[in-house]
């Protein structure tokens, strides 16, 4: 298995394992780890997101947020 961070369709991630498309819609969710995004509350601020599937919890969580 290995770490590899991506500019998919226009958003920082961080995905665990190989993938086979530039497309971040045929990863599958577990195997996103992070992604630098825009927060879309504000649709100002930028965080690092940690999808909940990727640790196996309810909620997502944010890692880093400025």
């Amino acid at each position: 298995m290995s770490n590899a961070f991506q500019i998919l369709n226009g958003i920082a991630t961080f995905v665990s394992g190989a993938i086979s498309s530039a497309s971040i819609d045929n990863i599958s969710a577990d195997k996103i780890k992070g992604r630098w995004e825009v927060d879309p509350d504000d649709n100002e601020s930028i965080q690092f997101r940690i999808p909940s599937a990727s640790f196996g919890g309810n909620n997502d969580r944010i890692g880093f947020y400025f």
